[in-house]
């Protein structure tokens, strides 16, 4: 089977309301996705820019996803039988990280281009590095998300939330 000369990938974030199909080389992590998505957004109505928490290191995480969108923008999908929500114009950004609990991460997933989840058990693999497990290939989708992630318990004291969820849980 011959080695394509380009691979079309589309990179979706979750909450921003943004989606884009770049080509790329075989071989390509998905910074060199976001990188191809920046060039080709440049000058469009929904420019995508990110900052890596380590720029130019292969082995650093984002930071932050920033998109300007000059236009209002509707969701791709809505409720069953409603309008799709119409978002307003303006700029969409947020920096993952910080002191608080739970910490706000991004988190990328891979899809195949029959939209199942490639990167299900993969190990941590920052997005500079080509991922070895999961290779990017022709119609795949990486979706960047942004998530939360318990860094310590979040109630004081916990003995005592648990109690009380569990009286709750008896008494209907």
């Amino acid at each position: 089977m011959p080695i394509p000369s380009s691979l079309k990938v589309t990179l979706s974030v979750t909450g921003f309301y943004f989606q884009r199909t770049v080509d790329v080389l075989p071989g390509a992590s998905v910074k060199d996705v976001m990188d191809q998505v920046v060039a080709a957004t440049a000058s469009e109505d929904s420019i995508f820019q990110y900052m890596a928490e380590q720029p130019n290191q292969p082995d650093s995480y984002l930071a932050t996803i920033s998109i300007f969108h000059a236009k209002p923008v509707t969701s791709r999908k809505g409720e069953p039988g409603k309008p799709k929500r119409q978002y307003p114009a303006g700029l969409y950004t947020f920096t993952d990280g910080g002191q608080t609990n739970p910490a706000p991460v991004w988190q990328y997933y891979i899809f195949d281009a029959n939209g199942g989840l490639k990167s299900a058990d993969q190990i941590e693999v920052p997005f500079g590095q080509s991922n070895a497990m999961y290779p990017l290939a022709d119609g795949d989708t990486i979706v960047w998300r942004l998530v939360g992630i318990c860094v310590g318990p979040t109630a004081t004291p916990a003995k005592r939330l648990c109690k009380k969820m569990t009286a709750q849980d008896t008494t209907g």
